[in-house]
């Protein structure tokens, strides 16, 4: 999902922040841009996810499940430390199979994030303040929106998961204790970025079950990309930061979950050197060295200049200077940018 903010809005509401202890929450972020004036000093930018799995085992007359929960942050803080820009964000996938540890095909799709779900999602109907998921979701980014990393961390947020913050509560009673520590982990590994006048982000997900058999165990896994990228008045990329969450869950042929085998694990980008692709790239990159070099590329270019980026029949660039840094599949990532340059 993309986000366009003025900056001409943003300094008023920190300068609104600045005035009152409790700044009261609006549910609808600033979308239109606007000049940028000139500033000093270096923003900074993180991405990060948190996800978790929910496993049932299937019985004979009920299919079992893996749900794989991805949480997004993507986060950009002044030089001053306040947040200008905060986009939240959950994929949730669920992969079905039977007691025989065959998956259902019909049910195996990957779906929108709940954001993209809008109206769909089906949340208002059980709400107290009858808002849908995305709404709750956009009041808290507002909410964020101004305040410095100390002061979102010292919400208030009960066992259930859910703030008591007063002021919240009247526009976001669904959990927020996964978009907290999802807001944390991007806050802990910012780069220094280009003041831009636009920010994008977007998400895709791909879902893939396998068949058990006796001699091997099947699975559910879901790949979620997200990314965030800054652009100028000119729709020019200043910068990109992308990653992607891996997670599988495992069940037996008897329609068993493997719970041993189905827990969350560290995004391709935190894993860094321990992915283990160097050892089979032509280039001897691992995988997040590759995405480095494909962010660099994107930079200083145009929504129509990334969509130009040649690949072949197996989604690799065929660009001799992207070559040089980056012989992994692009296409999807090209496409992610597209998504979230076109919203």
């Amino acid at each position: 999902m993309k986000k366009l903010f003025a900056i001409a809005a943003s300094l008023a509401l920190l300068a609104g922040c600045a005035a009152q202890n409790k700044p009261e929450p609006t549910m609808t972020p600033t979308t239109e841009p606007s000049a940028a004036p000139e500033t000093t000093g270096t923003w900074q930018a993180g991405i990060a996810s948190v996800t978790s799995l929910k496993t049932n085992d299937a019985q004979a007359d009920k299919e079992g499940s893996i749900e794989i929960n991805t949480t997004i942050a993507s986060l950009v803080l002044d030089d001053m430390g306040k947040v200008v820009y905060v986009s939240l964000d959950t994929a949730q996938n669920s992969g079905a199979f039977s007691n025989e540890g065959l998956g259902d095909a019909e049910k195996n799709a990957a779906r929108p994030t709940k954001k993209e779900q809008g109206k769909g999602y089906g949340m208002i109907k059980a709400s107290a303040i009858g808002k849908e998921w995305h709404q709750q979701a956009e009041a808290l980014e507002a909410w964020m929106t101004g305040k410095t990393m100390e002061e979102i961390m010292n919400l208030p947020v009960g066992e259930d998961g859910k703030t008591t913050e007063a002021d919240v509560m009247t526009s976001c009673t669904i959990g927020v204790s996964d978009f907290l520590a999802a807001v944390e982990k991007a806050s802990q590994s910012l780069q220094p970025v280009a003041n831009a006048a636009a920010m994008h982000s977007a998400s895709e997900s791909e879902l893939t079950v396998k068949d058990a058999a006796a001699d091997a165990l099947g699975s559910v896994q879901v790949n979620t990309s997200y990314i965030l990228m800054g652009t100028d008045e000119q729709g020019t990329v200043l910068f990109t930061l992308l990653d992607t969450a891996q997670n599988q869950g495992q069940f037996s042929a008897e329609g068993k979950v493997d719970m041993e085998k189905s827990q969350s694990s560290l995004t391709k980008g935190e894993l860094k050197d321990g992915y283990g692709m160097v050892k089979a790239s032509s280039i001897g990159k691992e995988w997040y060295q590759q995405i480095e070099g494909l962010t660099h590329w994107m930079e200083g270019k145009s929504a129509a200049e990334i969509e130009a980026l040649p690949v072949d029949e197996a989604g690799k660039t065929t660009d001799p200077d992207l070559m040089t840094s980056c012989t992994i599949g692009v296409d999807g990532f090209k496409a992610l940018a597209a998504k979230a340059l076109a919203d």
